[in-house]
This record gives C-alpha cells, structure tokens and sequence, in this order.
C-alpha cells in the first residue's frame, strides 16, 4: 500500500491543460525585448498538491518564430486565485478577476477585478465593495467575461443580490436620527430568512438567480457595474457577449416551473437572445436547447449548437449559422444519426461536445474549429459554415486532439492518450481542402512517469450480441494493462463510465493510469447508449437501461478476458463504477453474481423508482428508464412506475455475493447519498460484505483530500478480496 500511496501522488502531480490563447507582439512583456514576427503563446495549468490539499494554478509562456519553428519558454507563473482572465480585442489590456484571501486586515475572501495594460495594474476594484450583485459565476454553463468592441467595458454573469431578511423579532440598534450616507433602502424583510430559493443542481449549488452585469473598465471617476435590465424573469441569462455593434447577444435557459440540474445536460430549454438599448429579443424557436454562441471575426456569421429539449441529457447537436445583417438563420451540419460521408466514422460520427471554442474562426472567416467527442478519443475538426464539408485533423486515433484557441490561422491544441498526460502543440492552418496537411509544433512534453511508456493500450470495437434484435450494434472498450511476465495474468478492473450519455476516450485519466501501474489490467467501457457514436447509439439505450447496457458490459468482459493476448485473468475480475458506472456495477454484481470478485461503487443509483422526488435531474429517470418525456405535472402511469422499479439494481440486490465498497457524497444532488445508504443496509441485511465510506463532498467526489482516501480504499478493497497481500498500517 505504500507503493500505491506514492504511485497515486506521482500520478497525481501530473499537470493538466486547461486552456491557451495565441497573443500579437504588443502583448508580450517588454523586458523579453525585440522579437519582431514571434507570437506569444500563453497557457493555464493546473496541478493537485497534495501537501497543502490544494490545486494550484499556473502560466507557462512561449515564444514561437512560426517561420523558423524556434520556441523559447519563460519561467511558470502562479496563478492560482485567478478565477477568469481575458486580453482586450487588439490586446492593449488584460482584464483579471482574482480571489484575495483573508488576512489580519480582512477577515473574509474578497473578489476583485483588475485591470493590466502593457507593464502596469491600470485599476483594481473590489466587487463585493461595490454592492450591487453576488457572486460572479464561473462556471461552464453560465459563465462570461467579454471585453467590449470599444475595449472601455467588460460583461460578466452575477448573481443577483437577494434582499436582506431577519426574524420576526429582532432587537434593532438605537435609530442615530439619520440614515448612513450610501446606505439606501437596505431595510431587511421580515420572514423571509427560511425561504426556499432554487438553484441549478449539481456543481451549481447556490446558484439561484444570474444576472448580465456590465463593468466600465475605464471611468476616470473610478470603477461601477451596472446590472443590465431587459431579460424576462421566467429567463436566467447565461454565455453572454458583446455582439460587433455594441449590444449583447448570449442564450438564456427558460427556469419556468422549475430549474432542472444543468450539469452535463445538453438538453435544457434555452434560446440564443438578443438584448440591444434594454430591447430584448430571441433568435430561436421553442422546444430547443442551445449552447455556445460565437460571432465570426468580421461579425457577418453567429454560430451556435442546438438540438432539441427533453430525451436523453446528452447527445448529439447540430451546428447553426445565422447571417446578422439579415436575419437568416440556417443549419450547417444537422444532427449525425450514425456516420458522415466521407469522414472517418472511427473518428467522427457527429457533433458531441459541450462548447465551442472562445475563439475558433480560421482568417477568412469561412471555417470553425472545434472539437467532438468519437466513438474512442476526442476529435479536432475543422467545418466550412459555407460547405459543412468536414475535415478532421487528428492524423490518428492513438490520442486525442482538442482544439484550445484558434486566432489569424494560428491553431493551438492539446494531444493526449492514455498513457501519455497532456501537450501543447501550435501550427499554422493550412488552407481550404488541405487542413489535414497540418504540421504541429510540441511546445511542452508529457511528464514521463516511472513504468508509463511500458503501459500497453489498445481499443476494442465489436458488435452487440444482445438478443439479435435489429437495433443498434455498435460498442467499444478502451483498454490499458501493463507488463505482464511469461505464465502470470493480470487482476482486471471492468470500469463502466456514468452518464449513461458520456463516453471513455483514448486521453490521459489518472485513476487509469494508477491502476495499471499498480498491476492491474483496466477495461474502460463504451456501452451502447454513449456519446461520440451518432444519436442513433445514444437514443438506442432509452427505456433499455438495467438490461442492454449491462448485457453489453458483460460481453467486453467476457471477450477481452477470453483474448489470451492481453492475459486478462476472468476469473480475478472488479468492478469500479461512479454514478451510471455505478448503477451498472451493482447490477452486474446482481445479475452475474458468481462472476466478479469485489466491486467499488461511487455515488451508484440503485433505486431509480425513489430518484425523482430527490434528485436534480428527475427527467432522467422517466427517459431512460420508460423511454417517456418527463412532464413537469401530472400523474406518473403505474407502468412507468414498474419499468422504474424493474431498471433499478435494488431488484437483484438479494442475489449478490460479491464484497462491495460504497463511495458515497453527502452532498450529492444529483444521486442523493440516500441511495447509496440503502444499498448498504440492504447488502448487510443479506450478509454480503460490505463497507461504506461517507464523505462531506458532491457527486464527482473529487475534493482533494477525498479523492486520496477514496481510491486507496478502491485499492485496499481490490487487494483485499483478489487475495493480493498488504499491510495496512502503510495507509
């Protein structure tokens, strides 16, 4: 166990990328000095730190002679309490906003947003000073920061600040005869200090009420926001930006009767609007989801995802393309049933992703970049708004190529694969018809960990077995195993993913690579119903789950173990599996009982028929299980109820035998950790070994401290139950 502690921390200080931006020469910091016809590359890492139980962000910066192909690298750069940054459009300032920690002078965690120019900090305002909204949100779903075209302004989401409330009695201060100065109508409201506010679900906790906020970033009378008037209240305003004009396009999600979790649901009630001089207007129709507007750089096309409301959370999207001078609107790639003419199904098979790059256009404004989700890694691809003829620029489906930042026909990307962490690669677009001609820069290199080169990967594609019907086939399996010496066999964890509309890709995943490391081989399964294989795959599964997906998980199983090849040993097989992931391991465990030798189980939904009263996204349980739209009124028919009560894992519990570790969050809003407690009383009530792990965390479990704990347990039960000796004591 000890080697598995410090494998896991090596594992864990591996440095993730998370964006970069291509930057003009008047960018660059001028003590570098005259570098006429470089180009500035400025990316954001992040790294777990262990010690300090804390990620730490950081800036590597490179300058690149895109001629020469020469690159030089400046010394990292924290910048851990940077909560957003952007570079004005010509890149005359940056804007900042920061967290400024507690200190002997101020007691509470402040947020500021500062203002740089070319070598100095112009401005540095404290927004909660000001007063006039909450938190700034940052998050994916919601989140803006959006210089103006005239570089004077900045547009950001806010919460709206609530109004104060006490109790019904309270004493009150002495009145001192006249208001303070500033103060206005602050008087708190009486009984309402209990009352129930809304938010958005899971890792959107506390989030009730978004609101378009408007900084001027230049005033000489000092810093104000102004709080934008004109979205209807039945909208909560979300992705906003400046259109070339000056006025404000972005998307607004409908939260009318409810608000239903957002987090990795492509499929909420939204519009792409319009607001101009407190005018507001929607671009789209009803009964669509929209996502991630984007105005070409000459400002003639804006761009956006769509597909419809309702069905499965995630799936496929069309891309939009409206022409702003006209008010024409039109699509440029519909939505990809299975696979697309003419391009590598193993590598496209339809638009699956959850933005579009901030900046994304090639210079002649005529092609987008971006990235997709395929059937085993993540696909860059470049499609022409005029053509929607599809180019795809990953030469391989050995890694996975996501792009970060497109600007002038400069392209920055990351590549990863499983065994490989993440890189920053740069090139220069090459021109129509021949992107695939790409010739990528390495600007860093992957860390090279002990035993990861010696790490084997492959993929496995074959066919539904699943009795013969004439549905969808398609299914896959990423897998990784080390070394394995003549005459042994490996250990294998069967890993299923969650969602159950996500999918496992050839990019680099520390809990893989921990595992393999420590010996084990590890089978990370698409089943049908994922993403990246067409919407034919992902609305294949609705109303099939509990059956077709675990069917499908214990074919892999059965086929990747009886490759004697990969030496996988089926008879010391386990399960690990998070929230869907975990749903399917408990009915594996239940269906297939004999045949898995422990399994750890992350937030696992086991009684679908109890989830709607309780979780954030209560759609998912009428969709996938009954294959119905969910109604926000109305009767639930007792056949749905049934096919609920027949899909949940609850129903097999009585039948299981193998030793089970739950790994459960106590504030997990969208599998409530009432699940997971049941699972365990009923397991114990049926003298199954089990063990529970209770933690102060939300659905992914991935606070520092609690990742740590929960993978060496993973581990330890893994060893316990495979007959692998340990001492314990080195936990």
């Amino acid at each position: 166990m000890d080697k598995a502690t410090k494998t896991f921390r090596t594992v864990a200080r591996v440095p993730s990328l998370a964006s970069a931006q291509v930057l003009r020469d008047h960018s660059i910091d001028e003590n570098v000095g005259p570098i006429k016809d470089n180009l500035l590359i400025s990316s954001l890492w992040s790294q777990v730190c262990n010690e300090s139980n804390k990620t730490i962000s950081y800036r590597l910066q490179h300058i690149v002679n895109p001629h020469t192909r020469e690159v030089s690298s400046l010394m990292p750069q924290d910048c851990t309490y940077e909560l957003m940054t952007r570079f004005s459009p010509s890149g005359k300032y940056r804007a900042v906003l920061k967290d400024v920690l507690p200190n002997a002078s101020n007691q509470t965690k402040k947020t500021f947003l500062e203002i740089w120019g070319k070598s100095n900090r112009i401005s540095a305002t404290d927004l909660d000073a000001l007063d006039v909204h909450g938190d700034v949100y940052c998050d994916i779903e919601f989140k803006s920061f959006d210089w103006s075209p005239k570089e004077d302004s900045i547009l950001y989401i806010a919460e709206t600040k609530i109004a104060k409330s006490e109790p019904f009695y309270k004493r009150s201060p002495q009145e001192s005869g006249s208001p303070k100065a500033g103060s206005g109508d602050k008087k708190a409201k009486k009984g309402e200090e209990y009352l129930y506010k809304e938010d958005w679900g899971e890792a959107l906790v506390g989030k009730h009420r978004p609101a378009l906020a408007v900084f001027d970033a230049l005033s000489d009378d000092g810093q104000t926001v102004t709080m934008l008037e004109g979205v209807p209240e039945n909208f909560s305003p979300a992705q906003a930006m400046w259109a070339p004009d000056g006025s404000i396009v972005g998307i607004v999600f409908d939260h009318e009767p409810r608000r239903l979790g957002l987090y990795a649901c492509t499929n909420r009630a939204s519009y792409v609007f319009h607001l101009a001089n407190g005018t507001f207007k929607l671009l789209t129709e009803a009964g669509l989801s929209v996502r991630s507007p984007r105005f070409s750089p000459d400002g003639k096309y804006l761009v956006w995802l769509e597909r419809a409301v309702g069905g499965p959370h995630n799936g496929a999207q069309r891309l939009m393309k409206y022409e702003w001078s006209t008010g024409k609107s039109g699509v440029v790639l519909d939505i990809v049933a299975d696979k697309l003419d003419g391009v590598d199904p193993l590598k496209f098979r339809g638009i699956f992703c959850s933005a579009i790059p901030t900046r994304s256009w090639s210079k002649d404004n005529k092609r987008l970049l971006m990235n997709t989700m395929g059937p085993t890694t993540i696909t860059a691809f470049v499609i022409n708004i005029e053509t929607g003829k599809v180019t795809v620029l990953n030469s391989s489906t050995d890694h996975s190529l996501s792009v970060l930042d497109a600007f002038d026909d400069y392209v920055l990307c990351s590549k990863s694969s499983v065994k490989h962490p993440k890189t920053l690669i740069f090139a220069k677009l090459p021109e129509e018809d021949n992107e695939e001609k790409i010739d990528w820069i390495y600007l860093t290199e992957y860390q090279v960990l002990p035993g990861l080169e010696k790490l084997e990967y492959g993929a496995h594609y074959t066919q539904a077995s699943y009795d013969g019907d004439n549905g969808f086939k398609d299914l896959n399996a990423i897998y990784l195993k080390p070394e394995v010496s003549e005459g042994s066999t490996l250990p294998v964890i069967l890993w299923p993913h969650g969602g159950p509309h996500g999918n496992f890709v050839n990019a680099f995943n520390n809990d893989a690579a921990l595992f393999s490391l420590l010996g084990f081989g590890v089978i990370m399964i698409n089943y049908r119903g994922s993403t990246g294989m067409g919407e034919n795959c992902v609305k294949y599964l609705l109303g099939k789950i509990g059956d077709a997906d675990v069917k499908d998980c214990q074919q892999i199983a059965e086929e990747l173990c009886s490759m004697e090849r990969l030496k996988f040993d089926g008879k010391r097989k386990v399960l690990f599996g998070g929230s869907h992931g975990g749903f399917l391991s408990a009915h594996l465990i239940g269906q297939y009982p004999e045949s898995y030798k422990a399994a750890c189980l992350r937030n696992p939904v086991v009684d679908v028929l109890s989830m709607p009263a309780i979780t954030d996204i209560p759609d998912w349980c009428a969709t996938c299980t009954a294959g119905a739209a969910y109604s926000f009124k109305g009767d639930v028919s007792k056949e749905d109820l049934m096919k609920m009560y027949d899909a949940s894992p609850i129903r097999h519990v009585h039948k299981v035998v193998t030793p089970t570790l739950l790994l459960i969050g106590k504030k997990d809003v969208r599998v409530p950790c009432s699940q997971g407690l049941q699972f365990y009383h009923k397991l114990r009530a049926h003298g199954v070994q089990t063990k529970l792990m209770f933690y102060e965390d939300n659905h992914s479990l991935r606070q520092i401290p609690v990742d740590i704990d929960a993978i060496l347990n993973s581990i330890l039960w893994f060893y316990e139950h495979l007959g692998i000796k340990v001492m314990k004591e080195n936990l």
